[in-house]
């Protein structure tokens, strides 16, 4: 038998729909980390935040990494937050941060964002810890 051209037409799109949703996947890999983890107030030392980002698709694709959330960290963006990454590669990229000067005791939440040409995105929350003097938590 053959079907009606509406029960065909519903069919197609269905098809097409299911295979956009599962076909799609995400192509780039994000892990952030901080250097070191713990400062103390009494010290002006700088913070290394870094985003390794990992292109575990099959195609090209072209990143851009920035960091979100650092209430009370100053943070010094490198010149290149955006490149291309062909499959299999991997770059890191380092932010520099500083407390600010009203700085408290605490923990601090950085938030990593990768995001691709393609609108994929993924991001990472790391933690730095914050306590007023070296060796005192």
């Amino acid at each position: 038998m053959f079907m009606n051209s509406r029960v065909f037409a519903v069919l197609v799109i269905s098809i097409l729909f299911l295979g956009c949703v599962v076909g799609s996947q995400e192509n780039i890999r994000l892990k952030g980390a901080v250097d070191p983890g713990q400062i103390s107030l009494d010290k002006d030392m700088p913070v290394s935040i870094e985003a390794t980002v990992e292109n575990i698709g099959n195609s090209t694709e072209t990143v851009a990494v920035d960091v979100d959330g650092t209430e009370g960290l100053v943070i010094e963006r490198p010149e290149r937050r955006s490149f291309t990454l062909k499959p299999g590669e991997s770059r890191v990229v380092i932010f520099v941060g500083r407390l600010e000067k009203t700085a408290v005791p605490g923990k601090y939440r950085v938030e990593i964002v990768a995001s691709t040409d393609g609108s994929a995105s993924k991001s990472e929350v790391v933690f730095l810890n914050v306590v007023s003097q070296q060796g005192f938590i």
